[in-house]
């Protein structure tokens, strides 16, 4: 069985939806639990190219989420990610402009996370 198959199987027979984060024509994103551990991910589902999230397979970075596990069958993508509990940086820049101290701590992570991708 590839991957894609596998992935998706796994998610039939071992999580539960959580709920869905985004959806559109090109795909989905998910917040899914795992029925034993009670751990919480990210899965998308998407059409396109999985390059980036292949590369990011066992990239250990504390500002971007770990890729556990890529799968593409036919220019269809699956990917299940870790979930990362906090505020998105949208959420944040909703109050308007941050303060110079506020920017720091946004930025900081941001420019790591950047620096590794």
């Amino acid at each position: 069985m590839e991957v894609y198959e596998s992935l998706l199987a796994a998610l039939k027979s071992d999580f539960d939806l959580v709920r869905k984060l985004k959806e559109s024509e090109r795909g989905r994103v998910s917040v899914v639990r795992h029925r034993l551990s009670g751990r919480r991910y990210i899965f998308r589902q998407f059409e396109g190219g999985c390059e980036v999230y292949r590369r990011l397979l066992g990239v250990k970075c504390p500002n971007l989420p770990e890729v556990y596990e890529v799968g593409e069958r036919a220019g269809a993508a699956a990917v299940l990610e870790e979930y990362i509990q906090g505020d998105t940086l949208a959420f944040l820049l909703r109050g308007g402009a941050l303060s110079a101290a506020g920017a720091r701590v946004v930025a900081a992570p941001l420019c790591r996370a950047l620096w590794v991708l």
